[in-house]
Order: C-alpha cells, then sequence, then structure tokens
C-alpha cells in the first residue's frame, strides 16, 4: 500500500465539458481566430466536406462521445464511444490500401482524431501515443505537396501539435523529427519553421540521449570514461540556437502584437478573464517549452563531457566551440518568461493569498496543451520562485480521481471504494489517497461507484428527509436533482427557486450555499450510525434504500476518512426511505 497526495482539483475546469473535445480545440463560433495554426477552427468546414468519409466520421464521432462520458460517465456514451472507435480503426485499415487514398485530408483528420481518443480515454500502454508512428508515416507520405492543398498547412499544424511536441515531451525523440520533405521544405511560414526547429531539437536530443546510455554502460560495468566532447554536437547546438534567434526574429507582426498584448503591467492579477485569442500565446509558449528542453538538455550534455562548466560559461570567446554555452542563462529565462506569461494571460493568475485563481472564461484546450510548459518551468532548477510557484499551482487543477487512477495503473472505483471516498470527483487540495495494493480493474467502463444522472426519474419529491441541503464543490441544480436525490430538475427547481443564485441548471453553486427540498408527505427514513470503512456513497445508497444526496445531507463535512482502509470514521445513514401512505403531497 502507498500513499498518494491529490493536489488542488477543479472539476473538469480545463478538460471536458458537455459536448466539447478539450484537446488542441477551439470552438468553432470562436469571434477571434488565432493568426497561427495548432487549434481546430478549421474542424466544421472540413467535416462538412469530407464527413462521409467513413473513418474520419466514426473518429469525431468517437471523440465527441468520448467527451460527453468524461462529463458524465453515462455507459451508454462509453460504448458508443467505443463502437465509434472500433468502426473508424477498420475504416482507416481499408483507407490505407493505396499510397492515394492514404493521403487524403480526411484519413490524415481521422488518423489525429484516434490518437486523441486514446489520449482522453486514459487507455496509453506508454508514454508514447500508439498513433504517433502511423501519424508520422503518414506525413513523410503527404510530404510538401499536401500544403498546397485547401487543409494542408493547418492539418500539418494540428499534427505538429500532436505528434511533435508529444514525442518531445514523452522524450520518444526520434518521433520529433520531421520527415526529410518537410524539414527541408523552401519559404516556410512561422508554424513549419518551428516544426523544422522542433526536428533539429528532437535529433540533437537523441544524439544526447544516446551519450548518457553510453556513459551509463561504462559506468556500470567498471569501465573508464572514454566520452570526449563532440565538436559537431557542440556545432549543432550552436546551430539551433541561430535558427531559435531566427525563428523569434520573423515572428509576424500580428503574432508580435498578441505577445506584446500578453505583457500586463502588473501581473499578477490585473486581468480577470482570458483573452478572446489565448491560443497564439500559448502556441508561442508550446514552442519556447521546447527550446528550453534544448537548452536544459545541452547543458546536461555540457556537463557530463566538460570540467569547469561555470568558468567556461563566462568566457564570450566566438571562436570557442562552447560558444553556445555564452547567455545560455538568459536564453532559459526568456523561455520561461514566454511560458508563465501565457499562463497569466490564459489561464488564471495568483491572488494575494497566494492561490492560483482561473479565469471564468479559460479555454479548455489551452490548458491541456500548457501542462508540458508549465511542468517544465514547475521543475525547472533555473526558475524563478514565483514562476515555479505560478506553474505548479496551475498544475494542480490537474489532478482528478481519473488522472490519479491512470497515474497509479488502478481502476477509478477499486480506488474510490479504498478510499471509501463519498463522490469520487469531489477531492480537496492535500487530501492523501492510499493506494490499493494490486493494479485490478482498470476498465474505465468501470462506473459503478460513481454518481450519474438518473435523466428518466419521474420522482417529484424525496422520501422522509432532510428538508434542507448544503452544496458541495462542483455543484450544480442537474447534479444534485438528477446526481444526488434521483427527482426531476422541476422538482428542484420549484422548491430552490432563487436560493441557489444560479440562472442555469448546469451553472456552478457557490459552495456552503444552503438550498430547500421537496419532501414527500407522508414518507419516512431509519436512522443508524455506520461506520464507513468501505465503497462510496453512491454504493451505500443502493445497500441501504436511501439516495446519495440523503447522505451528503446529513453528512456535510465528511468527505473521506483519513484514517486509511478498513478503519474508517461514523457516519449518519438514513436507511430504508419510502412512503408512509399510498398516496402524498409535495412539501417545500
Amino acid at each position: 500500500m502507498g500513499l498518494y497526495l491529490v493536489n488542488y482539483y477543479l472539476p473538469h475546469k480545463w478538460f471536458s465539458q458537455e459536448g466539447e473535445v478539450p484537446a488542441v480545440m477551439f470552438a468553432a463560433s470562436e469571434k477571434s481566430r488565432s493568426p497561427c495554426g495548432g487549434h481546430l477552427a478549421f474542424l466544421p468546414e472540413l467535416y462538412r466536406e469530407k464527413g462521409s468519409e467513413p473513418c474520419l466520421k466514426h473518429a469525431v464521432l468517437s471523440v465527441a462521445y468520448l467527451a460527453l462520458f468524461n462529463s458524465n460517465r453515462s455507459r451508454f456514451l462509453w460504448t458508443q464511444a467505443r463502437n465509434n472507435y472500433s468502426t473508424a480503426l477498420v475504416a482507416l485499415a481499408a483507407s490505407l490500401n493505396t499510397p492515394e487514398s492514404a493521403a487524403r485530408d480526411e484519413v490524415f483528420a481521422a488518423s489525429l482524431f484516434l490518437s486523441m481518443f486514446i489520449d482522453l480515454s486514459n487507455e496509453r500502454k506508454n508514454s508514447l501515443n500508439a498513433h504517433i508512428p502511423g501519424i508520422h508515416a503518414l506525413m513523410q507520405l503527404r510530404g510538401v505537396a499536401s500544403l498546397r492543398g485547401k487543409y494542408g498547412r493547418v492539418l500539418l499544424a494540428w499534427a505538429f501539435m500532436r505528434s511533435q511536441i508529444q514525442a518531445i515531451a514523452s522524450n520518444d525523440f526520434g518521433y520529433g523529427c520531421l520527415p526529410a520533405p518537410l524539414s527541408t521544405m523552401e519559404n516556410p511560414d512561422s508554424v513549419c519553421r518551428a516544426g523544422i526547429v522542433i526536428s533539429m531539437i528532437s535529433k540533437f536530443c537523441e544524439s544526447v540521449k544516446y551519450l548518457k546510455e553510453c556513459m551509463q554502460f561504462q559506468a556500470l560495468n567498471g569501465y573508464a570514461s572514454t566520452t570526449e566532447p563532440s565538436y559537431e554536437l557542440l556545432e549543432q547546438a550552436g546551430s539551433i540556437m541561430n535558427h531559435i534567434d531566427s525563428w523569434h526574429a520573423r515572428l509576424p507582426r500580428h503574432w508580435k502584437a498578441k505577445l506584446k498584448d500578453a505583457t500586463p503591467g502588473g501581473l499578477p492579477g490585473e486581468r480577470v478573464s482570458a483573452s478572446k485569442d489565448s491560443w497564439t500565446t500559448c502556441f508561442v509558449a508550446i514552442i519556447s517549452a521546447t527550446h528550453l528542453f534544448f537548452y536544459l538538455q545541452f547543458l546536461e550534455y555540457c556537463e557530463c563531457v566538460t570540467p569547469n562548466l561555470e568558468a567556461l560559461k563566462a568566457l564570450p570567446d566566438e571562436n570557442s566551440v562552447y560558444y553556445p554555452l555564452y547567455g545560455i542563462g538568459s536564453r532559459i529565462q526568456d523561455s520561461v518568461n514566454i511560458i508563465c506569461l501565457s499562463v497569466s494571460y490564459a489561464l488564471g493568475s495568483m491572488n494575494v493569498h497566494g492561490d492560483f485563481e482561473p479565469f471564468h472564461d479559460t479555454k479548455h484546450g489551452i490548458g491541456y496543451n500548457l501542462l508540458w510548459p508549465m511542468s517544465l518551468v514547475a521543475n525547472c532548477q533555473f526558475s524563478m520562485t514565483e514562476q515555479a510557484r505560478l506553474c505548479r499551482r496551475a498544475l494542480d487543477a490537474n489532478d482528478t480521481i481519473y488522472s490519479i487512477a491512470t497515474t497509479l495503473n488502478r481502476g477509478v472505483c477499486p480506488l474510490a471504494r479504498y478510499n471509501h471516498l463519498s463522490d469520487p470527483e469531489l477531492l480537496y487540495p492535500g487530501e492523501v489517497l492510499y493506494i490499493p495494493p494490486e493494479a485490478c480493474n482498470t476498465n474505465a467502463a468501470d462506473t459503478s461507484c460513481l454518481l450519474s444522472l438518473q435523466n428518466s426519474t419521474t420522482n417529484d419529491c424525496i422520501f422522509g428527509g432532510p428538508h434542507t441541503y448544503r452544496t458541495f464543490e462542483g455543484d450544480t441544480l442537474r447534479k444534485i436533482a438528477l446526481g444526488k436525490f434521483n427527482i426531476t430538475l422541476e422538482a428542484l427547481n420549484s422548491s430552490v427557486g432563487r436560493m441557489a443564485g444560479v440562472s442555469s441548471p448546469d451553472e456552478t453553486i457557490e459552495p456552503n450555499t444552503f438550498i430547500k427540498l421537496p419532501q414527500c408527505n407522508p414518507s419516512s427514513c431509519g436512522i443508524q450510525p455506520l461506520e464507513y470503512v468501505w465503497g462510496t456513497y453512491q454504493d451505500l445508497a443502493e445497500e441501504y434504500g436511501t439516495t446519495p444526496g440523503q447522505i451528503f445531507a446529513l453528512n456535510p463535512t465528511f468527505n473521506h476518512s483519513s484514517t486509511g482502509p478498513g478503519v474508517g470514521g461514523w457516519i449518519t445513514l438514513p436507511v430504508n426511505c419510502g412512503l408512509d401512505g399510498e398516496t402524498y403531497t409535495v412539501v417545500s
């Protein structure tokens, strides 16, 4: 048994919302679209033109159903997502029969969507998405000629975000290298030029990785180190730095305007909402993260083969092979600054209490794509304290029961039941979770322990009581009515009135708000104490004839026991709730 410390949790804030696919997607109706690529504003038009192609149609449907499943955990939606994913795989295989068919835009887009499905379903078998090798092969097949088509450049930008960046972040540098036709293209735009530079970085990092493996082998076998500085690698590093400088210098004027706007005076805390175009700064931050990664790899290489590294960095000798070391500190800081500016511009900022406050209108795909850049800054020894804290606190918003289960290779429900979580989707900062001893039941479709929306219910009141309910983090009227108390939304609305302070059934209610519940009269529940040692409130409700909401209402301060598995806290449990007569009236 081990322990896992839960990071700060905002329920699905940057991830799946109803009907929305989060990864690298901007809504097509966005009024202010980014001038650079990598987002999916082009998707509706592509789908209207190419949606009849089975592989694209079912790939899009698989991700759409999966996004809905991630929002409300309906088994039906999971089945639809899996069925469409399987159908898309079969259709994609058929489309790859000939080079002419495989090179089509709709086939390329389908493969990118299927890679998105793997990421959003938490089904990766290793660090690299299983579809990345296929995407890389299609990029090589399509070559430069595909860029002349209507969707060629936007698809390449999307593939660049899906494959190259992920390959670098996963240390699978071979797939971070662009295929030869693309890496040598003439007159590339800023997106393609960024891909070319990252391809050079990938080759350098692959060489450094091989060098470190050789040195480790020598050390393990007692051989004296024979590693000498590689002048070729040092020259390569200098060339990469020149290309990075050139990329920044050639950024379009409208990109630079966005970056200038991303530098509000008096950070943090002056901006209260995200920019209408957050993607441009996000894109530049992602590229800057690859530059930062390269600088850190370059320093690590130099430390392996070079004595007196600090002295060398202080000598700006243009004739020295170590000249790229000069100014490396300012390069690192520039990259860190861009990433932190993007976070403060697009996601949120630190308040006066030192807590990270997300913007109310944060774009979900932005947070998804900034995870790796923020992780680099949070763990970089050269980041300033406030920069590391900003990114670390922003990253902490990513911990959910699903991400934790994936990290630990455990099923969501075994993890939740082992820790007797009242609501597995409700986690608080600093909570300690106990890790089940065996990796069992890792099927993502096992949702029996979770609250689920009872959309078919006709109940207009609750049996017994209580008469009031105090809201928790993430509560909405829909979740309270259909997910917790098994009554219709209309019944709850008639009782609550304006007490909840929201204008929509899906708007989050302020925690610790008291609302009235409609009760059935006459009806009753038995009340008994229970040592809560296993399961979730959903499990208890099914076993004892009540609803999860009634257990929540009677135990408003309990979330989960910190005493560990098999030893629980005591809660008040309503049991055998039901009507006391053949007819009833609703009272509130």
